[in-house]
């Protein structure tokens, strides 16, 4: 459900006072509605990831009202704000009420706290809701899409729906004009110490600001790991090429760069979950052991040239769990008990490959509409789109578990490519350091979009920015990193810290990047031969995701 925001919110929050903590002054029905369920649960709204209601907060004592709090709690706060964010079927989301003023997400929430005042969506927000269609996104100003408003509550509230949601961030609006409007609270400058001409830069998906913190160039994808799932990241040009894949998949907008335009985010639920299944299986709970296994065992999980070994998840529904399958038969565990590992990576990375293909086929068809190339009565245009092996230069991984090297060695055999990450995610691959902080990349790229909301008035692209700025630069196709598994790309500078300091000259907060976070790794080169080799296995892969998919159909029916 979105969270419901009510008339007094705007002021609320222009007057938040630096003396009191979040929680005492903004935990009240005057700011957000406790309970966003009407009665009537006929009306529902696609928004999804977001927070299902204002959470019941805890109660703040008189001592803790007159203190102020450090960034640490006043993050906590912000937490504690927005609740935990709910990954929930759209069929199970209702209207707001009658009584609110304005509906956002967590991440607007936290833009309207930043800023003092209700701020609208970013077009990658408004896109994730499924409340914005592509024409509509790509329409200046961008607007909501009246038939899906409709279908919520009718064609009647589809005006007030649509000014509940508020306006959508417009890129006809100039950076001057951008920077004049989305600066920082009083609330943030007197309690923390703010400069006045800081900003408060748009919202991104978590995914897609991590994708950016690699300053992906033409022809590079993105692999985010969770301990949930995994995410691939596909630039595309054309909307029209993303088609109907088996994974869950949406299209959003490139923050960045207007050439690429779209970002295709391709799903694969239930992931993480089968790597664990493989490695208490068969590498008795231990990761390291489970990387062993995965190179001690030959491609397919057997040294025949025939009857590979398969493994698909399925993440939920009567059938949910891990389906192996031996000699084109479904088993309840394979001959080799070493086998799970090495077959659950390589199902996995086959699904990324069998979704690229599909993209690369539409997006050949899409083109070819566009150019108003015509198919001759055999098929031939379609018929050499379908042939096209996508293989990306560069595969861009975040999380822990693209930090392993038998993980990225898996993917790079099987999509093609060299796969980077960055050097802080291998070095906490291990099962011995703690485990990664939450969106560790995402808040690189993040930093990193904020620079260039900040100075894209003096640039031209966002590339520009960071290099001019910070002394980085993105690796090109010209300049490739030495095929080791120790190689990496160092940016220029080490550090570069902006200290912004008040009128009286005194120092206020800073706006650092540790450039030493950036260094990316090359933890597996390309292999030609071997992508050749998997496009066969890829065929009885996509055969079994079929068998499974029917039979799944088949028990929920």
């Amino acid at each position: 459900m979105p969270l419901c925001l009510t008339v007094e919110a705007n002021e609320m929050l222009a007057r938040l006072s630096p003396r009191l903590s979040l929680p005492c002054q903004l935990a009240t029905p005057s700011f957000a509605l406790s309970d966003t369920v009407p009665a009537a649960s006929n009306d529902r709204a696609p928004l999804d990831g977001v927070a299902s209601a204002m959470p019941a907060f805890p109660t703040v004592s008189s001592q803790q009202q007159g203190s102020k709090d450090p960034p640490g709690a006043f993050a906590e706060g912000i937490a504690r704000l927005c609740g935990r964010g709910a990954s929930i079927q759209p069929s199970l989301y209702t209207t707001p009420s009658a009584s609110t003023a304005h509906t956002t997400t967590d991440a607007g929430l936290v833009a309207s706290l930043l800023a003092g005042r209700v701020v609208g969506m970013s077009k990658s927000v408004a896109a994730a809701t499924g409340l914005a269609a592509i024409d509509e996104l790509e329409h200046e100003p961008p607007r909501w899409s009246g038939d899906r408003l409709a279908s919520i509550g009718g064609e009647t509230l589809v005006p007030q729906l649509a000014a509940k949601l508020g306006p959508i961030d417009s890129a006809a609006v100039s950076p001057a004009q951008r920077q004049q409007q989305n600066t920082v609270s009083h609330w943030l400058q007197q309690r923390f110490g703010f400069d006045r001409s800081c900003i408060v830069a748009p919202c991104l998906p978590s995914s897609v600001a991590a994708f950016l913190s690699f300053l992906p160039q033409d022809n590079d994808i993105g692999l985010g790991t969770s301990s949930t799932h995994d995410e691939m990241i596909v630039p595309l040009s054309d909307p029209r090429a993303l088609p109907s894949l088996d994974a869950p998949a949406q299209l959003l907008p490139d923050p960045v760069d207007p050439s690429r335009r779209w970002l295709a985010v391709v799903r694969f639920e239930g992931a993480a979950e089968a790597r664990q299944i493989a490695r208490d299986t068969s590498a008795s709970g231990r990761w390291s052991t489970f990387s062993k296994v995965v190179h001690a065992v030959p491609f397919g999980a057997t040294p025949s040239l025939d009857d590979k070994r398969y493994a698909l998840f399925a993440p939920r529904g009567p059938r949910r769990g891990l389906h192996r399958f031996e000699a084109g038969e479904a088993v309840p565990a394979f001959g080799d008990t070493r086998a799970d590992p090495r077959v659950v990576l390589e199902g996995q990375a086959m699904a990324m490959r069998s979704a690229l293909e599909d993209i690369a086929t539409s997006a050949a068809a899409a083109a070819a509409a566009a150019s108003g190339a015509a198919d001759d009565e055999r098929g031939g245009t379609r018929r050499r789109a379908a042939t096209l092996r996508p293989q990306p230069r560069r595969v861009y991984g975040w999380g822990k578990a693209a930090g392993d090297p038998s993980v990225a060695s898996v993917v790079r055999d099987v999509v093609g490519g060299s796969v980077v990450v960055a050097r802080d995610d291998v070095e906490r691959a291990s099962e011995t350091p703690k485990p990664l902080p939450r969106a560790r990349r995402a808040m690189v790229g993040a930093a990193l979009y904020g620079l260039f909301e900040a100075d894209a008035s003096r640039f031209d692209s966002f590339e520009r920015v960071v290099e001019q700025t910070y002394g980085l630069a993105a690796p090109h196709t010209d300049v490739p990193l030495s095929p080791t598994s120790t190689s990496s790309w160092t940016p220029h500078a080490a550090r570069r810290t902006r200290v912004q300091r008040d009128a009286n000259g005194r120092q206020g907060s800073e706006v650092a990047i540790n450039v030493d976070a950036r260094r990316l790794v090359e933890v597996a080169a390309p292999d030609a031969v071997m992508v050749d080799v998997y496009s066969a296995l890829l065929v009885e892969h996509r055969r079994l995701a079929t068998v499974l998919a029917k039979a799944q159909t088949r028990n929920e029916s």
